[in-house]
């Protein structure tokens, strides 16, 4: 089992990602990826009104962000698709990498592992009006430790520009403002802070209140909050040793220490 994992893991999920993905042609591109629940949509939104300053487009909110990061698979095609200055396309996935993307520089944003699988748990509950127990999924293959493995070993093999989501909390900006020219995002330093002050997340908590959002499963769903779990009240011990015997070789080669 413990061999047949990852090869499960990976397989269903780069199956899934070629039967929906519908890739831009003749277009720059960056590929903005991230493990479910781990900062993604709101780089999204920080980048989206980094663009909006530029060229003085659209309010973002929820209906509007996928006109300025569109959302793999969900957004294809991606003509109408605004970009910015330099005329790159950003595009969201939390799928693994695929052989279609090597020509593209990656932002690959990460947070700590027990963060990043109780956070998604938390999210799943709300999503789908039922009790998730945080310890099962952590030991499932499809949403669990060996997930989280597997999919940054895969972004791993292109050599991606890193963010990690603690920084991102600290102070985005500073977390940003390197990364993503790093990555071919070229954004002007009015543009990001601009970005990144008008991404807080008590903004796209109200702009997801006030205009909806039509990704949204349920009114329960909770998507954007402000306050996490305490990771070491809610999973047990048992967990948080199994997160660190199978990521921690990962998480150290991304040069980042486990969170304990």
């Amino acid at each position: 089992m413990k061999i047949l994992a990852p090869l499960v893991v990976t397989a269903e999920r780069s199956l899934r990602a070629v039967l929906h993905e519908r890739l831009p042609q003749n277009r720059e591109v960056t590929m903005l990826a991230s493990f479910p629940r781990s900062g993604n949509t709101w780089i999204r939104f920080i980048i989206a009104n980094a663009i909006r300053y530029e060229i003085d487009g659209p309010e973002v909110d929820f209906n509007t962000l996928a006109g300025y990061v569109p959302d793999l698979p969900y957004h294809i095609p991606t003509k109408g698709a605004l970009a910015s200055a330099s005329h790159r396309l950003v595009l969201k996935t939390h799928y693994p990498y695929l052989p279609a993307y090597k020509n593209w520089p990656v932002l690959l944003v990460v947070r700590e592992p027990a963060a990043a699988l109780l956070s998604l748990s938390e999210n799943l509950a709300q999503e789908h009006s039922k009790r998730i127990d945080p310890d099962k999924m952590v030991f499932g293959m499809r949403s669990g430790a060996v997930a989280w493995r597997e999919f940054h070993r895969s972004w791993l093999k292109r050599d991606p520009v890193l963010v990690n989501y603690d920084d991102l909390v600290v102070d985005a900006f500073n977390a940003l403002q390197s990364a993503l020219p790093q990555s071919g995002i070229l954004l002007s330093d009015k543009a990001l802070r601009f970005g990144v002050e008008n991404s807080s997340r008590e903004k796209m908590r109200e702009l997801r209140l006030q205009r909806g959002d039509p990704n949204a499963r349920g009114t329960a769903f909770d998507f954007v909050r402000t306050a996490e779990s305490d990771r070491n009240k809610v999973l047990s011990q048992r967990s948080l040793d199994y997160i660190e015997a199978i990521c921690s070789p990962v998480f150290s080669e991304m040069r980042y220490v486990l969170a304990r």
